[in-house]
């Protein structure tokens, strides 16, 4: 089974879950050999999202460029599919005005056609 990961989910695993402690190594241990197996993926719209929170420098910055194999862009047939959620009103209020206009990532659309 692949596991699509949401900037939220990858926001806290950076923020909250150390990478120190037994318990702690055991989980990233686990995600990064989950990462490297294709097994824990994400999108593009995501890393864009998340290298817009983070400085250069910053350690999660770090992390997630070194592992920008995982945030997969959209094939032709997801583009298609990213179209056909596009028509349902719901799914276009899903991108507010302020993120369209700042010009800001938003993964939703994308994560959902991935899935």
């Amino acid at each position: 089974m692949i596991y699509i990961l949401d900037t939220n989910i990858i926001r806290k695993l950076l923020f909250h879950f150390p990478k120190k402690g037994k318990v702690f190594e055991d989980i990233w241990a686990k995600l990064e050999a989950g990462i490297e197996e294709g097994k824990y993926i994400s999108v593009d719209e995501c890393f864009n999202e998340l290298s817009a929170q983070f400085s250069k420098d910053n350690d999660a910055f770090k992390w997630i460029s070194e592992r920008k194999h995982m945030f997969k862009t959209p094939d032709s047939a997801k583009t298609l599919i990213i179209r056909d959620l596009f028509k349902d009103r719901k799914m276009r209020e899903s991108i507010h005005t302020k993120n369209i206009l700042a010009n800001r990532p938003s993964a939703d659309i994308y994560i959902a056609a991935k899935a």
